[in-house]
């Protein structure tokens, strides 16, 4: 099967689960034609994967703001037909990114055999910017959606205009890519001052309004037990971090901290088993989106592989894991204290800390990991997309792989 894929900025970087599900559709035989956008300057990011990445790297217009000028990016694309030329030569199509609009309309009002499919990595529908809209747009034109989780699956399934098939797939990783071993490089700086605190790590974007960095560290400052902490930052530029570390300062003059700009993905990885407790913080409260509540981040499943108690703020998708598994805690509500509180929670038994770890990493490798839970689904994804071609193009035949 040919299949073009159209993913965003999130693909390998934030939402590596993208990545993933490509690798397994790559290893059952699909011709994936990829195109990512991007910024140019990433392109070596993608130049050691098994299947040919297209970097896209859309250009504002000069004098055009806001939602006029994502029309713009859309339609005066001057890639845009050849985009539909490569539509045109797939038998399915596979959409991540509101971006590509005007390749999916273009190419289904064109090419209506083709079936097309939406992978959701995010949950929104009421808003009215341009973006939004055409996400939506997205999963209402598609034969059928993949979800990153189940809660947020299920409201969008009750919101479309008509029933049809999804899939969850679950911002995981595989086992090879879990690693237990670590690799003390990245984090000499806090392991040489933490003494026997309990070290804990926080690893993703910071400066959204989803998740702002200065809210964790009050949770931080707030927290009794004696306690380090190390921040692995994916987004920030040299002055931010200068900015953040000044920040830190203010507030944790009593803990050991360290602070660390973007790192490669496998580093950061490599460097999770050192510490004791990933902290995740997708307060409803900073965000009041359903989006937020049922959060998916991908550093949830890479502290459970790496063998990490977690302490989280109160989000029904991550409550249903921790408290089922018992490896951590949430904390009761939105406010800062109850996340310290949750904090001091596992700090106050560290027999019970020490098998919280010990569970984490079992319940990744038996139930969490890709191969439990992504692997399956791609078998389905994939035969439904080659039943639907057939159906469409030519029932006598059996196979297109």
């Amino acid at each position: 099967m040919r299949m073009l894929v159209l993913v965003g900025r999130g693909f390998m970087r934030g939402y590596s689960g993208t990545q993933y599900l490509l690798d397994a559709l790559h290893r059952r035989g699909v011709n994936i034609d990829v195109i990512v956008m991007d910024q140019k300057s990433n392109r070596g990011l993608y130049t050691d994967l098994a299947y040919p990445v297209l970097v896209y790297s859309p250009v504002g217009v000069p004098g055009m703001r806001g939602e006029v000028n994502t029309w713009l990016r859309n339609w005066a694309n001057p890639m845009l037909w050849d985009y539909v030329r490569r539509y045109r030569n797939s038998q399915s199509v596979l959409v991540c990114e509101g971006e590509f609009s005007a390749v999916i309309k273009l190419g289904q009002w064109l090419y209506p055999r083709i079936p097309v499919f939406h992978f959701c990595q995010e949950l929104e529908f009421a808003s009215k910017a341009y973006y939004w809209k055409s996400y939506r747009a997205l999963t209402e034109a598609a034969d059928g959606f993949l979800d990153v989780e189940p809660h947020r699956a299920a409201i969008r399934a009750r919101l479309l205009r008509r029933s049809k098939p999804y899939w969850i797939l679950p911002n995981s990783l595989p086992l090879k890519d879990g690693v237990v071993s670590s690799e003390a490089t990245l984090l000499a700086d806090i392991l040489a001052r933490k003494g026997k605190r309990p070290l804990l790590i926080y690893t993703g974007t910071v400066g959204n309004a989803d998740k702002p960095f200065s809210r964790l560290l009050e949770i931080i400052a707030h927290v009794r037990y004696p306690v380090a902490f190390v921040g692995i930052l994916g987004n920030v530029n040299p002055e931010q971090l200068v900015d953040l570390q000044a920040t830190a300062q203010r507030l944790l003059p009593h803990v050991p901290y360290q602070l660390l700009g973007p790192q490669p993905r496998r580093r950061v990885i490599a460097a999770l088993p050192l510490a004791d407790i990933g902290l995740i913080d997708y307060a409803y409260v900073t965000c009041p989106t359903e989006n937020q509540r049922y959060c998916a981040p991908t550093k949830f499943f890479e502290y459970m592989g790496a063998g990490l108690a977690l302490a989280t703020s109160d989000n029904p998708s991550l409550r249903d894991i921790i408290e089922t598994e018992r490896i951590g805690g949430c904390a009761a509500d939105d406010e800062i204290g109850s996340f310290s509180a949750a904090i001091d929670a596992l700090m106050s038994d560290p027999d019970e800390l020490a098998r919280m770890k010990l569970r984490a990493r079992a319940a990744f490798v038996s139930r969490y990991c890709f191969e439990v839970l992504g692997e399956p689904v791609v078998t389905q994804l994939l035969q439904q997309m080659i039943a639907l071609y057939i159906a469409r193009t030519d029932p006598t035949r059996e196979n297109i792989l």
